[in-house]
């Protein structure tokens, strides 16, 4: 009687299955949460990294320090992913300085809601969001999961292409948010509490790595049990 699957032992998996070991990475908007967190895990898990930035230079260079400290090689780059020439001559720079890109994250987002862009009235948000999210991404937010699934089959089999969904993350935007607010956010949330930047990265690597191997076109939702 042959073996059902489920009859099989199971292996651990290989050592270094979640190493990213001579591959290179790039980070857009890396100078502060989730992009930083993604970064810095990126180069303890081996890869050299490049990171963009559009206007915090300080963020992106205390980024690119921690990068150093973990033995990869690194480059800022100012980039705005709304411009196609600062995308076009980021490429050049990728091609210059490291010679190939194995990982693509496209993690700038336009923050309408804290900084500078926070007094801007409901238009001129709008076209800032469009201006990052539609063209740095090629689709709107609610529209990149379906970029991705078609980017996903026209790329394989040679490229990977996946998508995370983060949920009420603890970045610059919960930070300024009034403690009763995110209060009543968390007592919402499954897992009762708002998620980390670096537990965001930890899937990034994931998905990087050769152990996510047969995942692409998905979605994976980090959200604590929130239905977004």
């Amino acid at each position: 009687m042959s073996k059902r699957p489920t009859d099989e032992v199971l292996e651990a998996p290989p050592a270094g299955v979640l190493s990213l070991s001579g591959k290179v990475a790039l980070v857009t908007g890396a100078s502060s949460g989730i992009g930083r967190a993604i970064a810095l895990a990126f180069a303890a898990a081996g890869a050299d990294v490049a990171v963009t930035y559009r206007a915090n230079r300080g963020g992106a260079n205390e980024t690119a320090e921690g990068v150093r400290t973990a033995g990869r090689r690194v480059e800022a780059i100012c980039t705005d992913v709304a411009q196609a020439a600062d995308v076009e001559a980021l490429g050049d720079t990728l091609r210059r300085s490291f010679g190939r890109v194995d990982v693509w994250v496209n993690n700038a987002g336009a923050d309408i809601l804290t900084g500078e862009a926070a007094p801007l009235s409901r238009v001129e948000k709008l076209d800032r969001l469009l201006g990052v999210d539609l063209r740095g991404t090629a689709a709107a937010k609610g529209g990149v999961y379906s970029f991705s699934r078609a980017l996903a089959r026209a790329a394989a089999p040679q490229i990977r292409v996946n998508v995370i969904g983060p949920g009420w993350i603890e970045t610059a935007y919960g930070n300024e948010l009034d403690p009763a607010v995110k209060q009543r956010i968390a007592a919402k949330i499954p897992l009762g509490r708002w998620g980390t930047p670096e537990e965001i990265a930890h899937a990034a690597v994931y998905l990087a790595s050769d152990a996510a191997g047969y995942v692409t076109g998905q979605m994976l939702m980090i959200n604590g049990g929130s239905v977004v």
